[in-house]
C-alpha cells in the first residue's frame, strides 16, 4: 500500500562491472632544495628552565597507593 494508492514495484537494474588495470611510473620525490650560501646560519639551544630530571607523579597514582 502507497500514499497515492497505487503499490509500485521499484526494479534494481544492475550495472554492468569491468576491472581495469593500468601500469605507471612512480614519480620520484628529491625533497627540500637547499638553502641558499648567503643566509646566515644560526644555532640556538633552548634549556628547560624548570628540573626535567625529577619525575612528575600523577595525583591519581599517589592517591591509588
Amino acid at each position: 500500500m502507497s500514499l497515492f494508492g497505487e503499490d509500485t514495484v521499484e526494479a534494481v537494474v544492475e550495472t554492468p562491472q569491468e576491472t581495469i588495470t593500468y601500469t605507471r611510473d612512480k614519480k620520484k620525490h628529491q625533497g627540500r632544495n637547499a638553502l641558499p650560501e648567503h643566509l646566515p646560519v644560526r644555532e640556538v639551544i633552548i634549556e628547560p628552565e624548570e628540573d626535567v630530571l625529577t619525575p612528575i607523579i600523577p595525583i591519581y597514582l599517589l592517591n591509588a597507593a
